[in-house]
């Protein structure tokens, strides 16, 4: 990102993937990792994913990684593809944020995404979407149990 432009968002980091599932990860990688996250497209589009970075490795290097060499980029994000999946390649130039959406939760999801993370593997909205619904079909047959539990049945006595 040159100096002229305007940041263009932001993201939320939580602590339990800085502790727990980042914590493999040295200083290039973590960076590397976030910076990715940061130059990751936020919407869906006709040509894109959500996640997708579309950065090529000229602009990273002109931009938020400038004291890097393309060998060491190149290096690095290997290793972030390999070592913990947080970068999953999908064809010769693109990759994504393999768990994208965690960084776009509330925190009140955050519990519900990190319960669905599995490494190396592709953690898309619908993904998310659908563990919320199930979430919630779940919470109101409980909440359906309860009621038939604490009901009274009427007595048949006149």
């Amino acid at each position: 990102m040159n100096m002229e432009q305007k940041p263009k968002g932001f993201f939320i980091v939580h602590k339990e993937d800085v502790l727990v599932r980042l914590a493999p990860l040295n200083d290039a990688q973590f960076r590397l990792h976030f910076v990715s996250v940061a130059q990751a497209d936020f919407k869906d589009g006709p040509d894109r994913k959500t996640g997708t970075i579309n950065a090529t490795f000229s602009q990273m290097l002109a931009g938020p990684l400038q004291t890097w060499s393309k060998s060491k980029l190149s290096r690095v994000r290997k290793a972030l593809i390999d070592k913990i999946g947080s970068l999953v390649r999908i064809g010769k130039q693109k990759v994504m944020i393999a768990h994208y959406p965690l960084y776009r939760a509330k925190v009140k999801d955050a519990g519900l995404i990190f319960s669905l993370i599995k490494p190396k593997v592709l953690l898309t909205e619908q993904d998310v979407l659908q563990a919320k619904q199930q979430r919630t079909m779940e919470v109101n047959q409980g909440l359906a149990n309860l009621a038939k539990k604490f009901t009274i049945p009427p007595s048949s006595v006149p």
